[in-house]
């Protein structure tokens, strides 16, 4: 039971990562292309990213021809659903949380379906065995947990930060410099806040966020600003709170 929930968190941190860090600004424009044979190579890319991540996240299975055809499946899975998702175009959110369900639910149905013919390699428990007389019961999973969690509330939140708040703009859109830059912000502030929370130490996270609105004091004089400012800014600390308080509660012991 442990290793299937392994597989599942392993095959999830690397659908997550080949889908937000791994995923650039620059791929994302080539998948969402007008042009056909652009669009063709973004997602052939992508899911050639999808692959070699799959391939690393279940290193820790017994090679076999099935283990390739179960990695062929997923990727060919995700590559119909990616498929259908570019019609609605890449700043629609209700295809955002969609896609996302869609690619989780296809893991854990294939994982669920075809458990029996998958095998632990021979090192896999003597090491979770050992990581657990070092850090604890269910350290392995714990661990993968906390990854996952990290995943999503750094990159994924910020992509969902950034399709929302463009949506809120419609046509007032920043310069891709402006929206990169805030982008970035995000990401740091979002991994040093939930840094601090899940050590314990959640009272630095006001200086953090004083710290994000002195370098953005100048754009203040901008109404409509302010309001996307506070808005992306209450949506990442809230995020980020939760997701520390939760490693910080149950997946580490601090």
């Amino acid at each position: 039971m442990l290793t299937q929930i392994a597989l599942v968190l392993s095959l999830l941190l690397a659908h997550l990562l080949a889908d937000f860090p791994f995923q650039t600004t620059k791929l994302c424009d080539m998948r969402f292309s007008d042009e056909p044979d652009e669009r063709k190579r973004g997602l052939r890319l992508h899911i050639l990213i999808h692959f070699f991540a799959g391939v690393f996240a279940i290193i820790h299975y017994v090679w076999t021809p099935f283990l390739l055809f179960f990695l062929i499946i997923i990727s060919a899975t995700h590559y119909l659903i990616d498929k259908m998702k570019a019609r609605f175009g890449k700043d629609s959110l209700v295809s955002f949380f969609f896609d996302q369900l869609l690619h989780i639910t296809v893991i854990m149905f294939l994982v669920i379906i075809l458990k029996q013919k998958l095998a632990p390699a021979p090192w896999l428990n003597p090491f979770i065995r050992q990581l657990e007389s070092l850090a604890g019961t269910g350290a392995f999973i714990r661990i993968l947990a906390v990854f996952n969690l990290l995943v999503v509330g750094i990159w994924g939140t910020g992509i969902f930060i950034r399709i929302y708040i463009k949506k809120m703009r419609g046509s007032q859109i920043e310069d891709a410099g402006a929206q990169d830059g805030g982008y970035i912000i995000g990401l740091l502030e979002r991994l040093l806040v939930i840094t601090v929370v899940a050590t314990n130490n959640a009272s630095w996270a006001g200086l953090i966020l004083g710290v994000k609105s002195v370098a953005r004091f100048r754009k203040f004089k901008d109404d409509a600003f302010v309001e996307y400012f506070l808005i992306g800014s209450f949506i990442s600390i809230f995020v980020a709170f939760f997701i520390g308080f939760v490693i910080q509660r149950y997946l580490i012991f601090i």
